[in-house]
């Protein structure tokens, strides 16, 4: 008697049914009859229909009610249902399996599916992390932080998941933007970008690692934390450039731009092709960064490497996700001239509560001036672009991007259409519809030269050292 596929087959001899022998007949059919693991594997290869049988057969069991939530929810082998989902789901996180608490406990946070109960699921995932999942901590660190607003609690809880790669993510994110009363540290956020590369190595988990090998190569791009190191970035990501398309995006933008690395467009190029359909011209995936289409838009445009398209290079700049960097690349490109676009008005009202203050804080400065230049040229055009540049102009000074507080003080001055502003110079002050003063009172002392002009009618400009600290009308 030997036992193939799941069943019981007779050997050359018969089969003999005494008692002693029945015994072993009963134990070698509970032998035989496929195990959980057996349907994991069926499912993981896809034989959704083995799968199927398998955990019906084991129905109590959480692993087999969590499996089958999966192939409800996603229609995998089990008709498309998210009631029937939710019933395997909440079943099988009673009984304590790990993955489905951590599933139920975020979808009561959220109220996915079910009747929204934060109290329930935070007692899931509470209970959940009580039983040694981790991950669960990082759930309830979130919540605190991003939906009760209570910071302290919320921070205290991602500490506790620290060890998870779930929490590293979370706290690396936290760090970075310095939001919800936690003190922004890029070092800190990058020391745990640095530890989810390790840790996802580890774990075998190679998307996960290129991952944050693209967001540590993000931070010495941009110089967050840091000064600007685009060698360390092109270095970071060389090695791995054909392990991950969007690692292979950046690392060819950097080719393109001849940054960190020796310029090499044709070569860009390339890479950026390699990760496009040829039939259907679209890139494979969906990348949420803007470096393959705002290159290749480029390319196209200039016809560097590939034949010159205007019509493909509008088509892939159309395609700039305006999430992270992208919002930034497409309105300096703009505000540059590129393809003769107009300047961009609405990017000229860049946010101040979030992007800013994290890696994109200087392409977030650059973009903002180069949007200020574009308007200010038109101005005598278009009675709103001065508006909109002064608008431009005070996010990039609060950025700190290099020139753009003496491009407001300009602006400024223009602005007034003849009037004075503090900081003006004498030569500026005299431009100005004050024109030239009455008289003008100077004092001399050891600091410098203090000087009055006075208009009449008690209209006074006061000058230190010919600038131009107050006034009165």
């Amino acid at each position: 008697m030997r036992c193939i596929g799941g069943t019981m087959r007779q050997s050359g001899f018969g089969l003999f049914w005494g008692s002693a022998f029945a015994i072993s007949v009963v134990a070698s059919l509970s032998a035989c009859t496929p195990s959980v693991e057996d349907g994991v594997k069926a499912y993981e290869s896809k034989d959704y229909a083995k799968a199927v049988k398998v955990f019906a057969a084991r129905d109590d069991d959480p692993v087999s009610l969590y499996y089958r939530y999966k192939m409800s929810r996603y229609g995998e082998g089990l008709p498309k249902s998210d009631q029937q989902a939710l019933q395997f789901l909440s079943r099988a996180a009673k009984k304590d399996y790990p993955e489905a608490m951590l599933d139920y406990g975020e979808r009561l946070l959220d109220g996915d599916g079910v009747p929204k109960d934060p109290e329930g699921g935070l007692a899931v995932l509470e209970k959940a992390g009580q039983l040694g999942t981790l991950e669960a901590y990082a759930q309830i660190g979130d919540y605190y932080l991003h939906h009760a607003k209570v910071p302290a609690l919320g921070l205290s809880y991602l500490m506790k998941a620290e060890g998870t790669i779930d929490g590293k993510l979370k706290l690396a994110d936290l760090y970075e933007s310095g939001a919800v009363g936690v003190q922004q540290s890029p070092s800190k956020a990058l020391a745990y970008w640095q530890q989810v590369e390790t840790q996802g190595a580890q774990a075998s988990k190679r998307g996960l690692v290129n991952y944050a090998r693209l967001q540590q190569a993000e931070f010495y791009y941009y110089g967050f934390g840091g000064p600007r190191n685009p060698e360390l970035a092109a270095k970071t990501l060389e090695p791995y450039i054909n392990d991950d398309p969007d690692v292979k995006n950046l690392y060819a933008w950097l080719l393109f731009r001849g940054e960190g690395v020796a310029r090499d467009s044709l070569r860009a190029t390339k890479l950026w092709l390699s990760n496009v359909d040829e039939k259907t011209g679209k890139v494979n995936g969906v990348s949420p960064y803007p470096y393959i289409y705002a290159g290749l838009a480029q390319a196209y445009a200039e016809g560097i490497g590939i034949t010159q398209d205007i019509t493909k290079a509008n088509s892939y700049f159309a395609q700039i996700n305006p999430i992270y960097s992208g919002e930034y690349w497409s309105a300096k490109m703009k505000a540059e001239g590129f393809l003769g676009l107009p300047c961009p008005y609405s990017a000229s009202v860049m946010r101040l509560d979030d992007a800013h203050v994290g890696r994109y804080r200087l392409i977030a400065g650059e973009a903002s001036l180069a949007v200020a230049n574009c308007l200010m040229r038109k101005g005598a055009k278009d009675p709103l672009a001065g508006t909109y540049a002064g608008m431009a102009l005070a996010v990039a000074a609060r950025i700190g991007a290099n020139g753009a507080a003496t491009k407001e003080h300009e602006l400024s001055i223009k602005e007034a259409r003849g009037g004075v502003i503090l900081g003006m110079t004498k030569q500026e002050a005299l431009a100005s519809k004050w024109g030239r003063p009455e008289r003008i009172n100077r004092t001399h002392t050891a600091s410098g030269t203090d000087e009055q002009w006075v208009y009449g009618g008690g209209n006074y400009l006061y000058f230190r050292n010919g600038i131009l600290e107050s006034f009165q009308n």
